[in-house]
């Protein structure tokens, strides 16, 4: 085959025209030495002291941790700021005659994730520290207090089992969440003024279940089976979708200005929901409790409650107090009560053994139903406003009234009274009975004598239409 010379020349001058960088080598590839690391080791990133006897004490700040199981007389003691303690799913154990598991009086704190039991004194004593961190703990049989915290910590998901006091105490500040305290010999968990306390149970505990002092709150918790009060509050303590079952002293107990919202209490032995002056309480249920159901202060409000069953009273308000569409039945005590100047309204009253609802001086029953009552239906003393209710079926062998005022000028208003002993009852002067419907009571009125009072008329008869003009007219069918 014959060589195109053309061709030949054009490959030798495209050969010429290339970069001449291209023609030289790139350096030397081979490696200056062996590969060397490239991670950081565990002391880089987080420096760590091991802790492999007792006793032991701590003195820089920064991380220790168990490496075993420990035992002795004298635990950790913590005397700089800034540390933490990983008890590394290891325990620390206290023998005959021992202090505290874990000790010290400086701040910012973390221990976590391990058991503390069997210690003389208390499990953990941080009681003079302030911003520290309890996390994943057990803390067990302790000759004290399981967990003692400083202001302003956090205590989560720590259980104190059979310590000789209290399971858990926090002080001012501090939040306590999602822990467990279980038969401890004083309360299952004491937290001071100002904290919180967070989807926490106590079962058991010889004091009280949950104890916390001035403006604290309490929420999503379960208190049973105490041998003091389930919850047990004080001044403007919050306490909301708690549950309070089984408890020597009450379900729950409130200081002045106390709040209960969603809260249940049953089956406990001096009462279900009892509080001082100035409080709220709505939607709570409080059922079959050995005293009275609910039991608040003066001037305080009762919404939206239930109180059913109950060996005392149902709803027990101060003076001045209103209770406001809430269910009272089948109690031993009575149904509602108000001592006076309160409200009524929008509530029921039913098949409690004694009245169905008493209101004091000065008070307004508005709205209401009131049947089948063993006393009478509505029991009011002087100037009250008794209006819109409806009275049925109250009876007793005393005689039960629909409607009774017991003293002098009140007025009784568009009520319907039906099917009771006697209708309506007047024991003093100058009541005002008008627009009521009075139909199948034994006795329509009983009027004390000599007494005066004002009546509208009575139409007694079928009458359609009605014949009578006048707008006070009381209907007696």
């Amino acid at each position: 085959m014959k060589k195109n010379p053309l061709l030949l020349i054009g490959l030798v001058l495209c050969v010429g025209t290339l970069p001449t960088a291209r023609m030289f080598a790139q350096g030397n590839l081979t490696p200056p030495g062996p590969p060397g690391p490239t991670m950081k080791t565990l002391d880089q990133i987080e420096p760590r002291t091991p802790i492999s006897s007792l006793p032991f004490t701590i003195t820089n700040s920064g991380s220790y941790y168990l490496t075993t199981n420990l035992s002795g007389a004298n635990g950790v003691l913590i005397l700089a700021n800034s540390v933490t303690l990983d008890l590394n799913g290891f325990a620390l154990i206290g023998a005959t005659n021992s202090g505290n598991g874990v000790a010290g009086g400086v701040n910012n704190i973390t221990i976590r994730n391990g058991t503390v039991r069997n210690w003389g004194a208390h499990g953990v004593n941080l009681t003079n520290s302030s911003n520290c961190r309890f996390a994943d703990l057990r803390v067990a049989n302790n000759g004290l207090a399981g967990i003692v915290a400083g202001n302003g910590s956090l205590i989560e998901s720590c259980t104190a089992d059979s310590n000789t006091g209290d399971g858990i105490v926090a002080s001012a500040g501090c939040v306590v969440k999602n822990c467990a305290a279980a038969g401890n010999g004083g309360n299952g968990i004491y937290c001071n003024a100002d904290g919180s306390v967070i989807d926490c149970t106590a079962v058991g505990n010889q004091g009280d279940g949950v104890r916390t002092l001035s403006a604290s709150r309490v929420s999503g918790c379960l208190a049973r089976g105490s041998g003091g009060h389930g919850f047990n509050g004080s001044f403007r303590s919050q306490f909301a979708g708690c549950t309070a079952q089984n408890n020597t002293g009450r379900g729950f107990s409130g200081g002045n200005g106390s709040s209960f919202q969603e809260c249940q209490a049953s089956f406990n032995t001096a009462g279900g929901i009892i509080t001082d002056d100035n409080s709220q309480l709505t939607d709570c249920k409080a059922l079959s409790n050995s005293s009275d159901g609910i039991r608040a202060g003066a001037n305080s409000t009762v919404s939206g409650a239930s109180a059913n069953g109950n060996q005392g009273g149902g709803i027990n308000a101060g003076a001045g107090s209103s209770v406001l569409s809430s269910v009272s039945a089948a109690n031993a005590g009575p149904g509602i009560l108000i001592p006076g100047s309160g409200q009524v309204v929008k509530s029921k009253a039913q098949s409690n053994t004694q009245t169905g609802i008493t209101a004091g001086d000065g008070s307004a029953i508005s709205d209401c139903s009131s049947q089948n009552n063993g006393g009478d239906g509505i029991l009011v003393g002087s100037e009250c406003k008794v209006t819109g209710n409806l009275c049925h079926a109250n009876t007793s062998v005393v005689f039960s009234s629909g409607i009774h005022a017991a003293g002098a000028k009140n007025l009784i208003r568009d009520n319907t009274v039906t099917s009771n002993d006697r209708g309506i009852r007047l024991d003093g002067d100058h009541n005002v009975v008008i627009q009521n419907l009075l139909g199948n009571n034994s006795l329509s009125y009983f009027i004390a004598p000599a007494t005066e009072q004002i009546r509208g008329p009575a139409i007694s008869a079928p009458n359609d239409p009605i014949a009578s003009t006048n707008p006070w007219s009381n209907f007696e069918l």
